[in-house]
């Protein structure tokens, strides 16, 4: 696995109940200082914090099938991201909580400074989308070219 994959699957944490969770697996890293191997870390989505923590209540059979989902969505997705279609909620959730979602499935976001209601969505270097509007901000996608620039349309807009 080459980068880290969010992967939603049913897993019995907390209050000892079988439930539906988002978790963070991050790849394979060998520790700089240290030399030691490290497996893929997984974390879990706390809504409470807003954030993924670490999960200490994870059985191995349990991490081992994460670990799985995430290694063959990892091998599925192809390398043409889609903002506007990366999210749920789109037209129904703050600008803030839209940039969240897209940050967690690996794109950048980057503030316009002149327009606070703007926001360039970028994946690996390249602009690939925006976000505009506030309280009820939508995606829209950019159209990439042959040489892996926005199309002569987008540019326009």
């Amino acid at each position: 696995m080459k980068t880290a994959q969010v992967v939603v699957a049913r897993a019995r944490l907390y209050d000892n109940r079988i439930a539906e969770h988002q978790f963070l697996v991050k790849p394979d890293a060998v520790l700089y200082m240290t030399g030691e191997s490290v497996r893929l870390t997984i974390r879990v989505w706390d809504d409470v914090a807003g954030h993924f923590t670490a999960c200490y209540e994870l059985c191995d059979s349990a991490k081992r099938r994460i670990r799985k989902l995430a290694e063959e969505q990892d091998a599925s997705e192809c390398l043409s991201p889609d903002p506007a279609h990366d999210v749920t909620g789109n037209g129904h959730y703050s600008h803030y909580d839209l940039a969240n979602q897209l940050e967690m499935r690996g794109y950048t976001i980057r503030i316009d400074t002149d327009d606070t209601e703007h926001s360039y969505v970028e994946f690996e270097g390249r602009h690939v989308g925006d976000i505009y509007g506030d309280e009820a901000a939508t995606v829209r996608t950019v159209q990439i070219d042959d040489d892996g620039g926005p199309t002569a349309e987008d540019m326009g807009r």
